[in-house]
């Protein structure tokens, strides 16, 4: 009986980490964006959520970047809402993320790990790590240009 209630202990922490692991964050596929910094370009994806699927309507986009002091990210402020139908209230942010924060129509690029926070969804990635030295170092007011390939 031990072994039978060990086994579905199992099961069921390893469908709970998949369903979990999978509502977060979809890197696999999703469309692929050009963030143009000055004379750099940076390359991200953004997944399949509804937030991201919003935004992709919504490119190209040419925004002013900002520091959030405290954490490691640049955000830039949308003039619009992004659906957040289907996702998680809220989500922490690995080094490397591109989310939307939804309480302040925002575009947040994470060049570290942010706690979670109700309110961050994310809707991408960055292609390469080498990348966040650049996204770190954009200027306060710094215009960018998002575009989709």
């Amino acid at each position: 009986m031990k072994k039978y209630n060990l086994y579905i202990l199992a099961v069921v922490t390893f469908v709970i980490l998949i369903f979990v692991g999978n509502t977060q964050v979809v890197e696999a596929k999703g469309t692929q964006i050009d963030i143009q910094v000055g004379k750099k370009h940076v390359k991200g994806t953004l997944n399949n959520s509804s937030a991201a699927k919003s935004l992709q309507k919504k490119l190209p986009l040419s925004l002013a970047v900002k520091d959030f002091p405290g954490e490691p990210e640049k955000n830039a402020d949308l003039n619009f809402k992004l659906s957040t139908d289907g996702m998680p209230k809220g989500s922490a942010a690995k080094k490397g993320s591109i989310g939307y924060w939804s309480p302040d129509r925002r575009l947040v690029f994470y060049y570290g790990k942010v706690s979670y926070y109700q309110g961050i969804h994310i809707i991408g990635h960055f292609n390469s790590k080498k990348d966040l030295k650049t996204v770190k170092n954009i200027k306060k007011n710094q215009k960018v240009v998002i575009t989709a390939e």
